[in-house]
């Protein structure tokens, strides 16, 4: 996932300046919003244990893989973030849905699975979009 968000585009540009693995890049005891300012335009992509699961109709146990993207925005002039974040919720969205990561992943394609704010302020915007997959055994 880290490596296709790199490739997300807006026009000519990379849609994200930083894009990696999610290691607590941004954290309160960093300066909080000092560090969201740091990285922002940021896609950072974490998997979140434990998914979920479900037994099929013959009792085969279906495991749920789930993923979080946090994206983040800044802006000078109050409502941009706001606006850069819609648009990279729909691009990220479109991208993912219905995406598998190659052969090597025995999984059915991802589905998106909902979002969250969790920045809103008048110059940044933050958000979390969750994508699930059911691992296939």
């Amino acid at each position: 996932m880290v490596e296709q968000l790199r490739t997300l585009k807006l026009g000519s540009d990379n849609l994200f300046k930083n894009v990696d693995k999610w290691k607590h890049q941004i954290a309160a005891n960093d300066g909080g919003a000092e560090s969201f300012d740091k990285f922002a335009p940021f896609a950072f992509v974490s998997y979140l244990p434990p998914a979920g699961s479900t037994r099929e109709g013959d009792g085969d146990l279906n495991q749920q893989l789930r993923f979080a993207i946090s994206l983040g925005f800044k802006s000078k002039a109050a409502g941009d973030a706001r606006q850069a974040i819609s648009k990279a919720r729909e691009l990220v969205i479109d991208f993912f849905d219905d995406w598998h990561p190659g052969d090597d992943f025995e999984c059915d394609p991802f589905y998106f699975d909902g979002d969250e704010a969790n920045v809103d302020s008048e110059t940044r915007s933050g958000m979390m979009i969750f994508f699930k997959a059911n691992l296939i055994d």
